[in-house]
C-alpha cells in the first residue's frame, strides 16, 4: 500500500494490483463438492470472480445438471464447457488448485 501526501494529510493508497476481494479457498470448495455438500461449495465460490473460481463454479453447475449455467461460468473462467466425466473434471481442477499453490 502506498501513501498519498497532500494538504497536510497522509492517506493510504491501495495499489492497483491489490483487490478488495478475499481469496477463495479453492481446495475447501472442491473438498466440499467431493463430500456432496454442493450448497456449501456453491456458497463459498459464487462470491469470487477469479478464473479458477469461475471454472469451479461451472463445475458445480455441471454437477447439478445445469449445463447452460455451467457453460456461462466456464466461459467466465476462460474455458469452454467440458464434457469429461465429473470425477475427471474434479481431478483436473484439483491439479489446477495444487499448481496455483506452488506459484
Amino acid at each position: 500500500m502506498g501513501v498519498l501526501v497532500g494538504l497536510g494529510l497522509i492517506l493510504p493508497v491501495r495499489n492497483s494490483n491489490q483487490g478488495n476481494e478475499m481469496q477463495c479457498d479453492h481446495r475447501k470448495v472442491l473438498d466440499l463438492a467431493k463430500a456432496g455438500d454442493w450448497e456449501g461449495a456453491h456458497a463459498m465460490v459464487q462470491v469470487h470472480s477469479d478464473s479458477l473460481s469461475c471454472l469451479i463454479h461451472g463445475y458445480l453447475h455441471r454437477v447439478e445438471g445445469d449445463l447452460g449455467n455451467a457453460g456461462y461460468w466456464y466461459g467466465r473462467g476462460g474455458s469452454k464447457l467440458t464434457t469429461n466425466a465429473l470425477d475427471d473434471e474434479w481431478q483436473r481442477l484439483s491439479l489446477k488448485v495444487d499448481a496455483e499453490k506452488r506459484v
